[in-house]
């Protein structure tokens, strides 16, 4: 299997900037023109087995800070290639009641876009610096019956800065510094249940429709400089439908432990630190057609 993309990319940039009174103007201009692409390759060991091996190469535009300040603010952070590999296999049962997925990965960026943090300023701009992830992947899916299905997922993702980046705002970017919002590990348990309702309030074939998914999280670094981690934290959702044609009218609970954790963190010092904490329990009510 093999897939290719073209792209032709512009980006114009305009400000202006006032100190003391006096103003000044900048306009720049940004041209990106890159191909893309992957190519991968399967082999079916067995009738119920299948391994593969894929290749591919991504590109991240060049790009302008939102918060620019100065004429050097608007200086364009660079563009990011992106070189990765996977290996894996697909397996199924003979019933097709079991399957299993596993993989492995490597990814190399040059010039990946990370985020600096300038605490003075309260501005977010973009970083250029290289980074390396690498990591493993298992999943399974179990039909216990035709009514009730399990679900699981473990990852395992090293993922590091392979260059310095000097002169960042809120401190130098070493290399060997983890990549932020990048746990080392995660996890995923679910629990599908559908059931057949016959007869019910005069709908064409009811069917109550339900998942219970259970996602845990290790600990992330907060930003490049790995100043402090994020703490890791378990999350249980809930889906409760009822299907008829393509019709379902479905109730909804995110978080139901109503754990506390943070969505993103910024450093400022030892004392102050910053972010944004994640959404409590919280549930609703919603309505979707198929067709």
């Amino acid at each position: 299997t093999t897939g290719l993309r073209h792209t032709w990319d512009r980006k114009t940039y305009g400000a202006d900037y006032s100190n003391g009174g006096a103003q000044v103007s900048d306009s720049r201009r940004l041209q990106n023109n890159y191909s893309t692409g992957r190519v991968a390759l399967s082999y079916a060991l067995t009738p119920q087995t299948n391994v593969y091996a894929v290749l591919s190469r991504g590109y991240k535009s060049a790009g302008f800070n939102d918060y620019a300040t100065s004429i050097k603010d608007s200086e364009p952070y660079k563009a990011a290639k992106v070189n990765s590999a996977e290996l894996g296999f697909k397996h199924e049962s003979a019933g097709g009641d079991l399957s299993l997925e596993g993989a492995l990965f490597i990814t190399r960026v040059q010039d990946d876009h990370l985020l600096g943090y300038d605490f003075n300023t309260l501005a977010v701009s973009a970083v250029n610096a290289d980074t390396r992830s690498k990591g493993a992947e298992l999943s399974t899916t179990w039909h216990v019956t035709d009514d009730l299905t399990l679900g699981s997922a473990v990852s395992y993702t090293n993922a590091v800065v392979t260059s310095d980046a000097p002169g960042v705002s809120g401190g130098d970017v070493a290399a060997g510094s983890r990549v932020p919002d990048v746990p080392l590990w995660s996890g995923n348990f679910s629990v599908a249940w559908q059931k057949n309702l016959g007869a019910l309030l005069g709908l064409p074939a009811p069917r109550l429709n339900t998942l219970l998914n259970y996602r845990v999280q290790k600990n992330r670094p907060a930003d490049p400089q790995n100043h402090y981690d994020l703490k890791g934290y378990a999350k249980l959702d809930l889906h409760l439908g009822l299907e008829s044609g393509g019709s379902e009218i479905y109730l909804w609970g995110d978080n139901l432990l109503d754990a506390r954790y943070d969505l993103y963190g910024s450093y400022s010092t030892d004392q102050v630190l910053t972010g944004m904490p994640g959404r409590g329990r919280s549930a609703g009510v919603g309505y979707s057609y198929q067709f």
